[in-house]
């Protein structure tokens, strides 16, 4: 692994340490009630928009920083259901991955490319066409059901990230849903969290000696 991908690693895993006032969850979630997730969880909704809706990217992540940590996941219109749900910072939703493949953080597999962005459960691979159609009648051959799934389209190709999203594609089981108004795309985010100065000192002396490990590989 390289020494920027050592330190995002690191400084994601002391955010999650540090969020203890807070419920920051790890791995996908299914059927969480949104009054929960804006009340006791600490989390603020973002963007809240129709999977059948089509925006840019900058909207939906917009005011929030790269340390941040960020939740996105599928609400049923017009209820308390959060039907899918996972969490992670900005930085690792919006790391780039290249056609069919996924990176884990915080117990999730994630995907962010021009065909399509998302989650599967922590080890599950995904088949883009352009959204991640595994476990639907498009690619039905897999062992898992799809219930830690979802995926949104986007556009611009999978050589690069994302700029715009287009109409959504799946929340778990239920998928087709590129022009659903049922559906809700939803987005919360919770500050970086301070760390305390005994973790703080902990980070500069992991960081420090990734450092000097690195300046021996090249050295060796």
């Amino acid at each position: 692994m390289k020494l920027k991908q050592l330190i995002l690693a690191v400084s994601t895993t002391l955010a999650f340490a540090a969020a203890q006032a807070a419920v920051v969850p790890v791995g996908v979630q299914n059927n969480l009630s949104f009054a929960d997730v804006t009340g006791s969880w600490g989390w603020s909704l973002n963007y809240q928009n129709s999977y059948g809706s089509s925006d840019t990217i900058d909207n939906l992540f917009a005011g929030i920083g790269a340390n941040d940590l960020v939740m996105i996941g599928s609400r049923v219109h017009g209820t308390d259901i959060i039907e899918l749900a996972a969490a992670t910072t900005l930085a690792e939703l919006q790391t780039y991955t290249a056609y069919n493949t996924t990176h884990a953080s915080n117990g999730s597999e994630w995907y962010y490319n021009g065909g399509s962005m998302g989650f599967a459960g922590l080890g599950l691979s995904i088949t883009q066409n352009s959204a991640d159609t595994v476990a639907s009648d498009l690619n039905p051959d897999y062992t898992d059901d799809g219930s830690t799934r979802l995926s949104w389209h986007t556009s611009g190709g999978y050589d690069a990230a994302p700029s715009y999203m287009n109409g959504g594609w799946r929340s778990g089981t239920h998928y087709w849903l590129n022009d659903s108004t049922d559906y809700d795309r939803v987005v919360f985010t919770m500050a970086a969290p301070v760390p305390e100065p005994e973790t703080y000192g902990m980070m500069l002396a992991g960081l420090g000696i990734m450092a000097f490990l690195a300046r021996r590989r090249k050295q060796a």
